[in-house]
């Protein structure tokens, strides 16, 4: 039996929060001695969501995003930058992948993401990760750089 796009995103939801838990008990525990290992573990899982996401032309901006997060990462263990400095230059990465997306898709003036409501099907917070995910249903036919723009919001919310 074939899962029904809701879920499917249900599921997704659901692996993203398993797999960022595992990844920050992990880190927690003391079993990742540095950043760039925790970064590599939520890199890892991320990356498969974000290739079943993209276009195929627009994975190498996702490499380039991906490698700036190590780029942080290794930063932080040699101690160059701070935890907000951390934070500041992952808001310019992501910003940066973006902005590239944004180049690369014209965005229309429907494509506006639209975060699904408490009395939507889904009901509940609308800000949980699970019914962020699941609006993704409702944007079928969107360009890259609008599906970027809502899973990096989603991805932050869902990543601490």
């Amino acid at each position: 039996m074939q899962l029904s796009a809701e879920q499917q995103f249900q599921q997704l939801g659901d692996s993203i929060k398993a797999a960022h838990d595992e990844c920050d008990a992990k880190f927690q525990s003391g079993k990742f001695k540095t950043f760039v290992a925790f970064q590599k573990c939520y890199n890892t899982f991320d990356y498969k969501i974000y290739k079943g996401i993209f276009s195929p032309s627009n994975m190498d901006l996702v490499d380039l995003l991906f490698a700036k997060f190590i780029n942080i990462a290794k930063k932080l263990d040699q101690k160059k930058i701070t935890l907000e400095e951390a934070s500041v230059e992952d808001h310019e990465a992501r910003s940066q992948f973006q902005t590239a997306l944004q180049r690369r898709d014209a965005l229309t003036p429907q494509s506006q993401a639209v975060v699904p409501q408490p009395n939507s099907p889904q009901g509940g917070d609308p800000f949980s990760c699970q019914n962020m995910l699941n609006g993704l249903i409702n944007l079928p036919g969107y360009d890259d750089a609008t599906k970027g723009a809502v899973l990096e919001q989603i991805m932050k919310t869902c990543h601490h």
